[in-house]
């Protein structure tokens, strides 16, 4: 499996905060998310992924929308408004996930707007940080 490096964008099944608050432990569907972060750990990748959505942020979400040119290195209708979350994240392992096949990332975020976007995650973090949904399993895969 090639693993996704950061400004690659995936298909993954993304597990928002608010499903699995509601017990949910898979994605309703699959869809395009930006990994916003891959750190090489021992003899794993943990990924950092981010949701790319189409359906406008609503008062208190951090999300960035996603230009016209970036849309077209990802593969993205440029017809359609869409918006990468950054106050959320789902916490992955890419040798062993559950949830990430084995996929060429159907795109690449330019560095200039990858850097955009970490910059508005981290700021996301800092101002209200425990907003990861961890899938990366009960065992001690992330050590």
């Amino acid at each position: 499996m090639t693993v996704p490096e950061s400004g690659d964008v995936v298909v993954y099944p993304y597990l928002w905060l608010r499903e699995a608050a509601a017990g949910e432990t898979e994605g309703r569907k699959s869809r395009p998310s930006c990994v916003a972060v891959s750190l090489e750990k021992s003899e794993h990748h943990v990924l950092f992924l981010l949701p790319i959505t189409t359906q406008a942020p609503t008062k208190g979400t951090h999300a960035i929308e996603i230009p016209q040119l970036e849309k077209q290195r990802i593969g993205l209708d440029i017809g359609v408004r869409s918006w990468v979350v950054v106050d959320e994240y789902n916490l992955d392992i890419a040798e062993n996930s559950y949830y990430l096949e084995p996929q060429e990332p159907i795109g690449r975020l330019s560095r200039q707007f990858l850097i955009t976007i970490s910059r508005e995650f981290y700021s996301a973090l800092q101002e209200e940080p425990g907003r990861e949904v961890d899938r990366t399993g009960d065992d001690d895969r992330g050590s």
